[in-house]
């Protein structure tokens, strides 16, 4: 059984339950790093760390993270863009946090493929708590 389809279909529907049985289930976490194809939009490659940062799902990302998956949270994807830019984007400021102190300091900075900076998108989709932060720990723009 491909691990990749039950992971990311678990973190869409955000069932941290259901993740913490995988292992069971004879997934290993160490896979963790595996690209996965977003449900919501197949044209997006990302990581099992990306899915749960878009969904705003903190929990399911510590244990991604506390299950192999630490080296991906700083993973772009096809677009360019890493798990602290779509958390940012979304508007889940504690994602962003926790991203934050967890090693991803730097990519407050990343520029997407379109040359969006994460506090410019935090911007245009209205989530101006997210963008006083950014600023508040050193992004310019």
């Amino acid at each position: 059984m491909n691990p990749v389809l039950p992971l990311s279909l678990l973190l869409c529907s955000a069932v941290l339950a259901a993740a913490e049985e995988l292992p069971a289930k004879g997934f290993d976490p160490g896979d963790l790093t595996l690209a996965v194809r977003a449900v919501r939009n197949p044209r997006i490659v990302s990581t099992a760390m990306y899915e749960a940062c878009v969904q705003g799902e903190l929990d399911i990302a510590k244990w991604i993270y506390a299950h192999g998956g630490a080296e991906t949270i700083r993973t772009q994807d096809n677009l360019g863009q890493c798990p602290m830019y779509v958390a940012c984007r979304e508007g889940f400021l504690d994602v962003c946090k926790w991203l934050f102190e967890m090693g991803a300091a730097e990519d407050i900075r990343t520029t997407n493929s379109g040359g969006w900076t994460p506090r410019i998108s935090a911007c245009t989709r209205g989530h101006l708590h997210v963008a006083k932060w950014l600023y508040k720990v050193g992004a310019a723009e």
